[in-house]
């Protein structure tokens, strides 16, 4: 969920989920796929995901909080893939895009985006989240 609100991956749908059972009839997560930047009209427009109500684009800390904390998940662990991706996006990103020869008006409007989805509507900048590791 986090991956594709801070990516703009909204054409995530649950035929993009998978899970394999083993021998011992334990599910396991399988590895992602169809992961790209798709923010565009009709059924792109917006994220098909809406925790508590909400459209994906429009979460905030405390949202990601609150779901952490009911699936038990680490504030720790969360909190350093929000850090590690926002400096993907950052540094790599734009390298990989103009090494990848996306067209200028196509990596603006990717970075344009991106730059949309910071987290702030609660805790005033993305920086919130380093608060986090002290859970």
């Amino acid at each position: 969920m986090l991956f594709n609100y801070m990516f703009v991956n909204q054409d995530d749908h649950s035929r993009n989920f998978s899970f394999m059972c083993d021998e011992s009839f334990k599910w396991k997560a399988m590895p992602a796929y169809d992961i790209t930047f798709s923010k565009g009209e009709k059924q792109t427009r917006e994220h098909q995901l809406s925790p508590y109500g909400k459209v994906l684009s429009d979460i905030g800390l405390e949202d990601v909080v609150t779901l952490d904390t009911e699936f038990d998940i680490s504030l720790k662990v969360v909190a350093e893939a929000l850090e590690k991706m926002q400096a993907l996006r950052a540094k790599e990103l734009p390298e990989l895009l103009e090494q990848y020869g996306v067209s200028k008006k196509k990596q603006k409007q990717v970075l344009e985006e991106l730059n949309k989805r910071n987290l702030q509507r609660s805790c005033g900048t993305l920086e919130g989240y380093r608060n986090l590791k002290h859970y």
